[in-house]
């Protein structure tokens, strides 16, 4: 019986922390009826982005994953798209300065840290997210990168799964047909978001775009954490009337849906964070 593996925003946490919980799941990696799903926001912040690249690649050319657009897709593909200009003010804030240097690194043979071959462009780089004359050189392996380009060309807007679930990033305005890579389509349907409006500090679902036209059962989504919806739980899923919210800021959660729709997940408490935000990230890059 075919199951599907649904996770969210792992923002470049290690590896192994992904496969400890899909195996908590009960993933069977050599089962090829087990089908990983990613909803987006694979890098950043993290110190294993060039680990996770391999790794879903790798499943993907097996038939054993499908992956969605996230919003940090999208800035990364625009940061390369537009010659290192269009997501550049943002880069330092997202951490998507970390997965650039992280890939740059891999593509210079790791010889020599990339700070060493020109200290004040990648200061502003690290510092400003501006891409001087004198490193564009390099930034433009990124264009290059086979690695990423597949991971680019395998990601979708939106799956639906069973003909009952609407899986996205983060929520869509609308269901119109998408052409196979439109960053102004994407950016503008996948990302306008499961629009919140705010009750007493919480997200109201029941203000939460609904999709009863076109009978899916929920949206399931990552984007925005799980106690935006619970106040009172920021670890577990968050099961609403209209969706399901994945993305817990503390660990990975995976959800488990088989052919028939049956649903299973792992249950956590406060005793089981696993919160893994690298605390060296902060200086990595100081001067």
């Amino acid at each position: 019986m075919k199951k599907y593996f649904i996770f969210s925003d792992i923002h470049g946490r290690n590896l192994n922390s992904l496969l400890n919980e899909l195996k908590l799941a009960s993933f069977d990696i050599n089962n090829n009826e087990h089908i990983l799903i990613s909803l987006g926001d694979l890098f950043d912040r993290g110190d294993d982005n060039l680990n996770l690249l391999f790794f879903v690649n790798e499943m993907i050319k097996k038939n054993r994953m499908m992956v969605l657009w996230g919003n940090h897709e999208v800035m990364l593909k625009e940061f390369i798209d537009s010659s290192f200009k269009r997501w550049s003010n943002v880069l330092n804030v997202n951490g998507i300065n970390i997965t650039i240097y992280d890939f740059l690194t891999y593509l210079n043979n790791n010889n020599k840290r990339l700070e060493d071959i020109e200290g004040t462009s990648f200061f502003n780089f690290f510092k400003y997210g501006l891409v001087d004359e004198t490193i564009k050189p390099l930034f433009k392996k990124l264009k290059k990168f086979n690695e990423l380009n597949f991971y680019f060309s395998s990601l979708k807007p939106y799956y639906v799964l069973n003909n009952a679930y609407l899986l996205c990033h983060s929520g869509a305005t609308n269901m119109e047909s998408y052409s196979s890579y439109n960053i102004k389509k994407i950016e503008k349907e996948t990302f306008s978001c499961i629009i919140p409006t705010l009750k007493n500090g919480v997200i109201d679902p029941s203000s939460n775009v609904l999709f009863d036209k076109h009978g899916f059962n929920k949206v399931i989504h990552g984007h925005l954490y799980v106690n935006h919806f619970n106040i009172d739980d920021p670890y577990n899923i968050y099961f609403g009337e209209n969706n399901i919210c994945l993305d817990s800021f503390y660990h990975i959660n995976v959800l488990v849906i088989d052919e028939n729709n049956n649903m299973s997940h792992v249950l956590y408490d406060n005793k089981r964070k696993i919160k893994e935000t690298s605390t060296y990230l902060k200086s990595r890059y100081s001067y």
